[in-house]
């Protein structure tokens, strides 16, 4: 078992395809028939199965591509390792973050970052918490700046940076914004519309179980990924929400002052693939940045 074989196997098994992998790989659609057929032979495990134009995974098969992935990702990241001793720090670094952490929280690491290591070419995938945290488990990120959820994570290590309060809102013209009775507003507020993040999600979780804690129930709600439209809908006066405290304007008000609900913000790596010197520099620097903004977000 080789890398070349790894390679191939992984390409086969994320195209469906010999001869797709092939072009891929830039190799002829034989080097790679080979390929798979000495890894099969090394292991004594039959990895995948033809059915008519389609190619399965084998049980094997299966259990061998996430080790696969991990072995590729720990060479490649070994080599961006050896490449830069003695040297300036350079090289990728890909970086996998939400839309709304980067708008509230990446500029003051990266104008600091961009400066102090030029060399490093940045590389963004802008998506969901959930969906960063899979690409860092897979290997195609290098780290995730993200929510992080309330358990340990398989596979991944969270280091904590900032504390973000969460808060009921409503718009001041909305009837609920009215009600100054604690009692009568959390006898109203299962019955009208509520707009949250899904409830899948790592944040969506956490907001669900203070929910739970708090006795509130909503019977109708709706689930949108971003808080940017969950406030436009919530200043519509299409029902009451729960929004970052950073996104409040003047138009919200918070239906119980005082009462928030708290997310952690981070920075995941795998467990067990070595950083690349640009990775460990991004870490330390965020890490700085947080101890000086005392853990609530950067000034």
């Amino acid at each position: 078992m080789d890398i070349p074989e790894l390679k191939a196997f992984i390409s086969v098994s994320d195209l469906g395809s010999f001869s797709k992998a092939a072009h891929a790989l830039h190799i002829s659609q034989p080097a790679i028939s080979r390929r798979i057929q000495s890894l099969e032979q090394s292991l004594q495990q039959k990895l995948f199965d033809r059915d008519g134009q389609k190619i399965h995974l084998t049980p094997a098969g299966t259990l061998l591509k996430p080790k696969a992935r991990d072995i590729l990702a720990m060479v490649a990241s070994t080599a961006e390792t050896i490449k830069s001793i003695g040297d300036d720090i350079q090289g990728p670094l890909k970086l996998a973050i939400s839309h709304h952490i980067a708008e509230h929280y990446l500029a003051p690491i990266l104008s600091v970052f961009k400066e102090t290591y030029p060399k490093v070419e940045l590389i963004f995938k802008f998506v969901e918490s959930e969906q960063g945290c899979t690409h860092i488990t897979n290997g195609t990120m290098d780290i995730g700046f993200v929510t992080l959820p309330s358990e340990e994570m398989d596979k991944l290590v969270a280091q904590p940076m900032i504390k973000e309060s969460l808060v009921l809102v409503a718009h001041k013209s909305h009837e609920l914004a009215a009600i100054d009775s604690p009692h009568e507003l959390m006898t109203r507020l299962p019955s009208t519309l509520t707009l949250l993040p899904p409830l899948s999600s790592f944040t969506g979780q956490q907001i669900s179980t203070a929910l739970n804690e708090m006795m509130i129930t909503p019977k109708e709600t709706i689930e949108c990924n971003a808080f940017a439209s969950l406030k436009a809908l919530v200043v519509s006066g299409m029902g009451w929400g729960i929004l970052p405290e950073n996104l409040l304007s003047p138009e919200l008000v918070s239906l119980f002052p005082g009462t928030q609900i708290q997310r952690e913000i981070g920075i995941v790596h795998h467990t067990v693939r070595e950083l690349s010197p640009a990775a460990k520099a991004f870490i330390a620097l965020s890490q700085k940045i947080h101890r000086a903004s005392d853990g609530y977000g950067f000034a």
